[in-house]
C-alpha cells in the first residue's frame, strides 16, 4: 500500500473542477498524429493530448497502422470509396447512446484527457462499493486489486479525472458508457493554511470507472447517499431519457462517420470499456494504454466503427500487421485470431461485472478455539437446548 500511494501520488489539494469540458480526441482520434481522411492531422497533438511522436501516445500515431503499407498507403482512396453511401449496418441488439444534456452545472475532466495513454491511472470500482453498500475489492489495471477503503480514497484523489459510468445488464454485460458531469461533494477541508498550488490539476490524467447494473442504478434513493445525491440524480435522469436497451454509440453511424480514419471519441471510449485489455489471449495490457486497430484494415474498406475495432497493446498490434496474423470479428468484441504458425484463438467479450464466487465451506469445519467454546449453558445457567422456564 505505501508503494501504491507513493507511485500514484498524493491527494489533490485543489478540488476545483476544470474550466472546460473535454473535447476528446479530435473527431474521435485515438490515432494521434495519424491521417484523417487521407490528409495531415494539423501537425499538432489531438484534443490537447501528448504529441503523437511518443511511442505509446496513440493507437495509430506511429503505431502498426502507420507502418502497414496496406493499411495506410491508400487511406485517401479508402475514405473516398471504402464505405458505401447511406447508413452503416450495425448490430441489431443495441441502440444509440443517449445524447449529452448540458442543462445542469457540470464537472468535466481536463481537455488533455483526449490524449490519455501512457502514465494514466485507471480505477475500476463498483458503484455499490463506492457508495459503501458493500466492500468488494476494486481494480487498478496494471497494478492489481485494491481493498474497498483504498478504492474510495482513490476516488477522492482523482475526482477531477474522467469519470465513466458503465451501465450493465443483470448479467454484467455492457449496455451504456456515460461520462459523469457531476462529482460527489468533497469532504470539508480541515482548518489551517492550504498547501502550495504547484500540485494544481494533479489527478486529471486519470480514469475512474464506476460500474453498476441498470436495475441497481434505477433503484437507488439519492437522498440516502449524502454527497453522492447530485450524481445519482443526474444518472437516473439520463437513464430515463435514454431510448432502447443501450448499445454502442455508433449503432446508427452514417457512411461519412464510418469513412473517417479514426474513431469518434465516444466510440473509442466504448471499445476500450468493452475490451477491457489487449484482446490477445494472455495479454493483460490495460485498454487505456493500448492501440485501437481496425479488424478489417481501413485502407481496404474497413469502416471506423465499434464492431470493426479492437484494443491491442503495441507489441501485439505490430504482430498482427507484420507477423501475418489473420483476425476476424464475427460479432462485436468477439475475435477469431489465427497466427502465422496456425494457432487459433477465440476471444469472447468479457463481462464488465464478474459474478461473485459461490461460498465454498470446508467439508469438516475447524473446531472453535478454546476461548470461544462453551459448556452448553448460557449465562443464566440453563442449557442451550433446554426449554425456557417461562
Amino acid at each position: 500500500m505505501p508503494l501504491l500511494v507513493a507511485d500514484l501520488g498524493a491527494p489533490d489539494e485543489d478540488d476545483a473542477p476544470p474550466d472546460s469540458p473535454t473535447p476528446g480526441p479530435d473527431g474521435g482520434g485515438p490515432d494521434l498524429g495519424g491521417p484523417d481522411g487521407g490528409g495531415p492531422d494539423g501537425g499538432g497533438p489531438d484534443g490537447g493530448g501528448p504529441d503523437g511522436a511518443r511511442p505509446e501516445d496513440g493507437p495509430d500515431g506511429g503505431g502498426p497502422d502507420a507502418r502497414d503499407p496496406a493499411d495506410d498507403s491508400d487511406a485517401a482512396d479508402a475514405d473516398a470509396g471504402g464505405v458505401s453511401a447511406g447508413a452503416v449496418d450495425a448490430p441489431n441488439d443495441a441502440s444509440p447512446q443517449d445524447a449529452d444534456d448540458d442543462s445542469e452545472p457540470v464537472v468535466c475532466p481536463s481537455p488533455r484527457l483526449g490524449g490519455i495513454r501512457e502514465g494514466t491511472v485507471e480505477v475500476r470500482v463498483r458503484l455499490s462499493t463506492a457508495l459503501g453498500l458493500d466492500d468488494l475489492p476494486a481494480q487498478v489495471p496494471g497494478w492489481g486489486t485494491v481493498l474497498a477503503g483504498t478504492a474510495r480514497e482513490l476516488l477522492e484523489r482523482y475526482r477531477n479525472g474522467e469519470w465513466r459510468i458503465v451501465v450493465t445488464d443483470d448479467n454484467g454485460r455492457l449496455q451504456r458508457v456515460l461520462l459523469a458531469r457531476r462529482r460527489p461533494r468533497p469532504p470539508p477541508r480541515p482548518p489551517g493554511p492550504r498547501r502550495d498550488t504547484d500540485r494544481r490539476g494533479r489527478g486529471r490524467q486519470a480514469i475512474v470507472e464506476l460500474a453498476a447494473p441498470a436495475t441497481l442504478l434505477a433503484a437507488l434513493a439519492p437522498d440516502d447517499h449524502g454527497a453522492w445525491d447530485g450524481l445519482l440524480r443526474e444518472l437516473q435522469r439520463r437513464l430515463v431519457e435514454a431510448v432502447g436497451s443501450g448499445g454502442p454509440p455508433d449503432r446508427a453511424a452514417t457512411a461519412e462517420q464510418a469513412a473517417r480514419r479514426r474513431l469518434l471519441a465516444e466510440v473509442d471510449r466504448w471499445v476500450r470499456v468493452r475490451d477491457r485489455q489487449c484482446v490477445v489471449p494472455g495479454c493483460r495490457r490495460p485498454a487505456h494504454a493500448g492501440d485501437i486497430d481496425h479488424t478489417v484494415d481501413h485502407a481496404r474498406g474497413g469502416p471506423s466503427v465499434s464492431w470493426n475495432a479492437g484494443v491491442y497493446c503495441r507489441r501485439h498490434h505490430l504482430a498482427k500487421h507484420e507477423g501475418g496474423w489473420r483476425v476476424t470479428q464475427p460479432s462485436p468484441g468477439r475475435f477469431h485470431i489465427t497466427t502465422r504458425a496456425g494457432a487459433r484463438h477465440v476471444v469472447e467479450p468479457p463481462r464488465i461485472l464478474q459474478p461473485l464466487p459461490a461460498p465454498r465451506p470446508a467439508p469438516h469445519p475447524r473446531p472453535l478455539p478454546e476461548r470461544e467454546q462453551h459448556d452448553g449453558y448460557d449465562d443464566d445457567g440453563f442449557g442451550l437446548l433446554d426449554p425456557a422456564p417461562y
